[in-house]
């Protein structure tokens, strides 16, 4: 593959601990191993008409100078995992000739052979740029990189935005070492203990096991599986709950996958934990880098309507959120205070992640339409690689609500997993049969 190197000198650098959130994704990346490349995310954009080859080029040497995360590698050293910020350096960007090739097409392809590279995280720098060109005028460009590099905010909801636009002064947003001089504050220690507290909350009453009994053989011999599940009906009524509750589709959702894990296991209260992208601070929205962190929530269930559910859930939510950025080691340290106060380990396994920054296309439907069609699992993927009993992906589709659940087959069945969707399903219809009710007796907007 024929490639152009671009340099770049004199840039910022520096060594210093991980961030918390770097910290967070090291530790995910380190648990699945040889699966540690499927994390890896990717993306591509048009440059506008007209640019050429060398504008381009020194566009990328622009974005590699001007982010400090792009010149960071990830060592060992006796008091733990450091980041290197590297002042000089250079990479060789993918040179492919378009000829008479669909630009659109072949920068889909490029970009999914980029995701499935191996970007080794103490160097070179985890990361590969690519340059679509015809004519000598570079048409698009595509970035891919290890997970470990960014979050999926970093990526669709920043750099996206900044990656074919040659022609914008950026602001990069809070650094890495800017980063670790906010956690290691007088306010980021703050910040921490305050997390600290919640996650002892939490924990204090988590279920020690929410789906018990002894282990289930794992279904053909690998453990983990991966249902990718495609429902009309989440699709179709989900954004329409949100509006009618006045709370975001995603609460939505989480409620719905609370109701349904807590009625699956027969429980009172559902410990789904949810992934905080951790942007609330000045800066942070238009950085690139890990921020997102895993914080638990004990979800009450039992007795809760659909409007209530959807409430308690919004104010759990935002409660996760307010305490989503902590020291990593707060989870272990507080996970073994619980374990020895109350004599059995919690049970944080189950986690709930909306990685979407785009909203999906609303369907063109009326408003709480009635939909029959059910959704099918399918199932995509499996390994023995994972911490989780139910893992909740949601991804940003143009037409549906792209939902992928990894399941623990030693706790649940396949059968019990599918059951599991399908009861999600079934408490979103009986949320829209509700909201059809007439206003006095179930009134819009649920935060009111």
């Amino acid at each position: 593959m024929p490639t152009s190197t671009v340099a770049v000198t004199g840039c910022r650098s520096g060594e210093a601990p991980v961030t918390w959130g770097q910290g967070g994704i090291l530790r995910i990346l380190r648990m699945l191993r040889e699966r540690t490349d499927n994390a890896n995310i990717s993306v591509w954009r048009p440059l506008p008409e007209g640019t050429d080859i060398a504008a381009a080029l020194a566009w990328i040497r622009r974005l590699v100078a001007g982010y400090d995360v792009l010149r960071t590698r990830y060592l060992d050293r006796p008091e733990g995992i450091v980041q290197v910020v590297d002042g000089a350096g250079e990479i060789d960007v993918e040179m492919i000739d378009l000829g008479a090739r669909d630009g659109t097409d072949t920068a889909v392809e490029v970009m999914f052979r980029l995701r499935n590279v191996h970007y080794p995280l103490d160097g070179p720098w985890a990361y590969r740029f690519a340059l679509l060109y015809r004519d000598g005028l570079a048409c698009q460009i595509v970035f891919a990189c290890s997970h470990g590099l960014t979050d999926g905010w970093g990526m669709f909801g920043a750099f996206r935005g900044v990656l074919g636009r040659p022609d914008l002064e950026f602001d990069p947003g809070v650094q890495p070492l800017d980063q670790v001089a906010y956690e290691t504050s007088d306010a980021g220690r703050a910040q921490s203990a305050r997390a600290r507290r919640y996650w002892h909350a939490q924990l204090s009453v988590i279920p020690a096991m929410t789906f018990p009994g002894p282990p289930r053989s794992p279904h053909e011999g690998i453990r983990f599986w991966y249902a990718q599940f495609d429902s009309p009906i989440i699709t179709t009524l989900l954004p329409d709950l949100a509006q009618h509750h006045g709370h975001t589709d995603s609460t939505v959702l989480y409620a719905a996958f609370c109701a349904a894990i807590a009625r699956a296991a027969g429980v009172d209260s559902c410990p789904l934990g949810f992934v905080s992208v951790n942007r609330m601070r000045r800066g942070t929205q238009q950085a690139i880098g890990p921020y997102s962190q895993l914080v638990p929530i004990v979800l009450p269930v039992a007795g809760q309507d659909p409007r209530e559910l959807i409430r308690s859930a919004g104010n759990a939510v935002l409660s996760a959120l307010r305490h989503g950025a902590y020291d990593p080691a707060i989870r272990d340290e507080v996970m073994a205070e619980v374990a020895a106060e109350r004599g059995v380990e919690p049970d944080l396994s189950m986690w709930f992640n909306d990685t979407r920054v785009d909203k999906i296309i609303r369907p063109r439907e009326p408003l709480l339409a009635v939909v029959h069609e059910r959704g099918i699992p399918q199932w995509i993927d499996r390994t023995d690689r994972g911490d989780s009993t139910v893992f909740v992906q949601v991804v940003g589709k143009p037409d549906r609500m792209g939902i992928t659940v990894m399941f623990d087959t030693t706790r649940l069945s396949i059968d019990d997993a599918e059951g599991l969707l399908a009861g999600v399903e079934n408490w979103i219809l009986e949320a829209a049969a509700a909201a059809r009710q007439p206003a006095a007796a179930h009134p819009a907007g649920g935060n009111q």
